[in-house]
């Protein structure tokens, strides 16, 4: 079961940094500039947030799957837990980027599985952690 938490069409206020790391091939791959369309669901069976977006001026659709907070045992928490450790947070770190007209900063460790999300919240260069990957 999946349930759609926010859609958006043409948020063109939206910039996104996001950087891809793939140390097996030693390749690093950026996405940068305005999002397009942009949608975020949570799959209650997987406990996953699942944000898919479209770069502006670009045709392939990327999903960035989150699944809960890294530094906690993924096993305590309750479905709603893991809701609030992964939607919520997206959620307001997009609205913190549109807010004050920054980007939202992320970057993806494709080896270890890992999604660090740019915590605009603070100036010390703080990251939200999660398990994660992107799909392309």
């Amino acid at each position: 079961m999946s349930t759609t938490f926010m859609m958006m069409n043409n948020p063109m206020d939206l910039i996104m940094n996001l950087v891809v790391d793939t140390t097996t091939n030693s390749t690093l791959t950026t996405l940068e500039g305005a999002i397009e369309k942009y949608k975020i669901d949570f799959d209650a069976a997987s406990k996953q947030a699942i944000f898919t977006f479209k770069m502006y001026g670009d045709s392939k659709y990327y999903k960035l799957r989150m699944i809960a907070d890294a530094n906690h045992d993924l096993e305590e928490l309750t479905a709603t837990e893991y809701f609030f450790k992964t939607v919520n947070v997206l959620g307001l770190a997009i609205n913190m980027a549109k807010s004050k007209k920054k980007s939202l900063g992320i970057k993806v460790d494709m080896e270890n599985s890992y999604v660090y999300l740019e915590n605009l919240d603070s100036n010390d260069g703080t990251s939200h952690k999660f398990r994660g990957w992107l799909e392309h």
